[in-house]
């Protein structure tokens, strides 16, 4: 059973990556996404762990919520 504790961080983690621009993003400084969300590289083929670290399944998550949100009228503001 989770602590209650670990779920307010990880909810805070997933709307603080929700509410990130994509350019203000670890993976778009690492050129894996572009400024509009789309992805440059795979997950298997980063081979830093710096990169493999910005760009987890959470963020790859977030990154397609944010994405269809943004396809529904009013959601990009």
């Amino acid at each position: 059973m989770a602590s209650p504790a670990i779920d307010a961080f990880i909810t805070f983690r997933f709307l603080k990556l929700l509410v990130t621009p994509f350019d203000k993003t670890e993976a778009f400084k690492y050129g894996i996404i572009d400024k509009s969300g789309k992805v440059l590289k795979k997950y298997r083929s980063l081979e830093r762990v710096e990169e493999r670290q910005a760009y987890t399944i959470l963020h790859r998550l977030v990154f397609n919520i944010k994405k269809l949100i943004e396809k529904v009228p009013g959601g990009k503001s």
